[in-house]
Formats: C-alpha cells, structure tokens, sequence
C-alpha cells in the first residue's frame, strides 16, 4: 500500500526541485527529468501556485519558482 497518493507524490518531487532552482522550472521540464506524466504535473503545479506554495508565471519565459 503506497504511503503517499500520486498527488502528493508529484507536489514533493515538485516542491524539492524548485527549492534548489533559484531559476525555478517548467512542468514540462519536470515532467521529462523525473519521468513523470506531463498533463498531471502541470495540474498539480497549478494546485500548488494557488494554494501560494509556488508561483507561476505565463508565457514563453513562463514556469514555476
């Protein structure tokens, strides 16, 4: 039985990258460095940046500090 749901799996993986990226990363990028499904990461950053735990930002200089 997993201890964590794959939500909060994905928000830690998340949340530890961006601690040690001061240039912050996309969910795309995220998604491919730790093979991760790309759709459900960018909509758990998106849980993350309005819940105020990340923020975001949009366009092509866009992504997640």
């Amino acid at each position: 039985m997993p201890l964590f749901s794959r939500k909060v799996d994905y928000a830690l993986i998340a949340l530890a990258y961006l601690h040690h990226r001061a240039e912050g990363a996309t969910a795309r990028e995220l998604a491919s460095r730790f093979g991760l499904k790309p759709a459900f990461t960018a909509k758990v950053l998106k849980a993350l940046s309005r819940a105020g735990l990340v923020a975001g930002a949009r366009g092509s200089g866009g992504g997640y500090r």
